[in-house]
């Protein structure tokens, strides 16, 4: 039985213990790959777990970067604040500025939408928004 404390020492990368092979109800390597605790490596040779949270900081970065690449003007940040509003979704004051109720607001809605969940409006955030906007 190899638990996940066992596993980590072993370098056992997570794609190398497919679910069907794990027998024991304690946690696996696999479960936690699962979870998303941890991911494989971009080279699964090298047999190292990475935490899952540097993808997400490099979706955030690369995110962050899409939305100053996008050079909204503020008439448009508010229409994008509005159009979370009228989902239902908490953005504070529809002034153009994102702050933390508007970047909370943008993550909700990139969760509901299935989208890599930054905060940060880049390409297919902005398109789908922009889409729900022309409709409503």
């Amino acid at each position: 039985m190899i638990n996940w404390i066992s596993a980590i020492s072993l370098s056992i990368s997570c794609t190398h213990l497919p679910p069907d092979h794990l027998v024991t109800p304690r946690p696996s390597v696999h479960s936690f790959c699962q979870s998303g605790w941890f991911q494989p490596t971009d080279t699964a040779k090298s047999n190292n777990l990475v935490p899952a949270m540097s993808k997400a900081q490099n979706q955030t970065t690369q995110a962050k970067r899409q939305e100053r690449d996008l050079k909204l003007e503020e008439n448009t940040r508010a229409g994008i604040e509005q159009t979370l509003a009228g989902l239902g979704l908490r953005v504070g004051t529809v002034d153009g500025q994102f702050d933390q109720d508007t970047r909370n607001a943008i993550r909700a809605f990139q969760e509901d939408s299935m989208f890599p969940v930054t905060g940060y409006i880049d390409d297919v955030t902005f398109g789908r928004l922009l889409a729900i906007g022309i409709i409503h």
